[in-house]
């Protein structure tokens, strides 16, 4: 088969750019194809395919008022309407699905950074969508279910102006940006267009569940894989670098 992953980045970072790198090899070592479809970085790592990539405005895929504080107010409209969907971003996975034909597409991260425009360009083109999620980004303005003091799940429910009267987002101007970009998403359904959600957490699975945005929605508990280099102990080695040091995990 012939893969498609979909994501705001291609560079390592953190567990959802682990699981791009290690997904794609899981396939590839397996015989299937894979190509990959993200915005153009300065910091990306090298691809065959970045030919079709589009170039966004912003910070890595983030447009913040912050980190625009000079832009005029026309300006500022056109790059707020990108962030919520983006046109361009349509146009250049139309021409890569219609090229490389695909028979899956996977979607990782992309509200707020590749926008809505992936669905409707993979829609568009008849060709099956699994989105995996990996933070609580379709039910939550800052992804973490956490308000800054204390966990808060007033969101998960689509009242998403919640998280703009507490700026869970930087600010209350941020804040009320990402309260657009899922406005938008949700009036148009989106989530409805994607044919298959798996998440692998069963915990966050619980969450979702419980949530009325995705009530009626499959959503399928898939653990992620682990891939780990299993090396014998040392105990000299151990004893060197740690000493006395001792540290607990949770998680």
């Amino acid at each position: 088969m012939k893969f498609l992953i979909i994501h705001y980045k291609f560079s390592r970072g953190g567990g959802p750019e682990n699981y791009l790198f290690n997904i794609t090899k899981l396939l590839t070592d397996n015989g299937h194809q894979v190509v990959h479809f993200a915005p153009k970085w300065n910091d990306n790592l090298p691809s065959p395919d970045d030919n079709y990539w589009p170039e966004i405005e912003g910070s890595q895929g983030h447009f913040h008022f912050n980190e625009n504080p000079d832009l005029k107010l026309a300006d500022k409209l056109k790059l707020i309407k990108k962030v919520i969907y983006n046109n361009s971003v349509y146009e250049h996975l139309d021409k890569m699905l219609k090229d490389e034909k695909p028979d899956v597409v996977l979607l990782l991260l992309y509200l707020g950074k590749l926008t809505p425009a992936v669905i409707n360009a993979c829609k568009d083109n008849k060709v099956p969508m699994i989105s995996r999620i990996s933070d609580f980004s379709y039910i939550c303005l800052n992804s973490i279910l956490h308000d800054g003091n204390s966990i808060c799940t007033d969101c998960i429910q689509g009242n998403f102006w919640t998280g703009v009267k507490k700026n869970c987002f930087r600010s209350k101007k941020n804040s009320f940006l990402q309260y657009l970009i899922r406005r938008f998403y949700y009036l148009r359904q989106y989530q409805r267009d994607i044919d298959a959600f798996v998440i692998p957490s069963r915990n966050s699975l619980g969450i979702f569940k419980e949530s009325n945005l995705f009530a009626d929605i499959p959503i399928h508990h898939l653990p992620t894989f682990v891939t780990t280099k299993q090396e014998p102990l040392d105990e000299q080695k151990i004893k060197r670098r740690y000493n006395s040091k001792r540290f607990i995990y949770s998680g």
